[in-house]
């Protein structure tokens, strides 16, 4: 796991996208919710005036659950934030359908894209209590072999990826910010826990890791 400058996340993804791109390749970024939204909206922009920009489909690493546009949909919070790549295919999760149904649907669609895609990034966060997507501790979410997980938790009905997604994209991109979450990163650098409790220790067992962040290693 490669640790980096907070700061650096934005230019290294466009760079990384760009780069695939202007090879005419086949190209999937998924994108979080929270705090990474701004991070998003400021690399679609360095990225926007590609010429191979219809070879991109964007979607989400997760969605909180309910009518599409619904307050705290993450699809709607970035469309807000001014997220915008005309020319690339834009998949939300949400389309009106129950939440088993709109997991399916996000299921088949990934398995299309990830299959489709000669280069796949997922850019993440990290939560205080090691969340990463949509996987938080003691859910569904955490034991499933399916490519996604619908499940009611304590503050959102959830549709996330699985770890199985994960593990199939070519660089998985995390990018952390606050010292609320040093204790987390130091224990996804140093130290073991179940994934049912610390579901970020995926990033243990991945190849290709880069962490952003402002923690330093003392």
């Amino acid at each position: 796991m490669q640790l980096k400058p907070y700061d650096n996340v934005i230019p290294y993804l466009a760079e990384r996208l760009n780069e695939h791109l202007n090879r005419n390749e086949t190209v999937l970024w998924l994108i979080p919710g929270g705090s990474a939204i701004a991070i998003a909206v400021e690399v679609a922009k360095r990225i926007a005036n590609n010429p191979n920009l219809s070879n991109l489909s964007v979607t989400l690493t997760d969605e909180r659950y309910g009518n599409p546009g619904h307050a705290d949909e993450n699809w709607q919070q970035l469309n807000k934030a001014g997220f915008a790549l005309d020319g690339a295919a834009l998949y939300p999760v949400l389309h009106g359908d129950d939440g088993p149904t709109t997991a399916r649907t996000y299921a088949e669609a990934l398995t299309t894209l990830l299959d489709a895609a000669d280069y796949s990034v997922g850019l993440f966060g990290i939560g205080a209590d090691s969340h990463i997507a949509g996987i938080k501790p003691a859910s569904d979410a955490v034991d499933t072999h399916e490519l996604t997980s619908y499940y009611i938790g304590e503050d959102f009905e959830r549709v996330t990826i699985s770890f199985e997604v994960m593990k199939q994209l070519n660089e998985v991109l995390v990018a952390a910010s606050g010292e609320q979450k040093f204790p987390t990163i130091r224990a996804v650098l140093h130290e073991t826990y179940p994934l049912d409790e610390r579901p970020a220790h995926i990033l243990q067992t991945l190849s290709n890791v880069s962490l952003f962040t402002e923690y330093k290693e003392s």
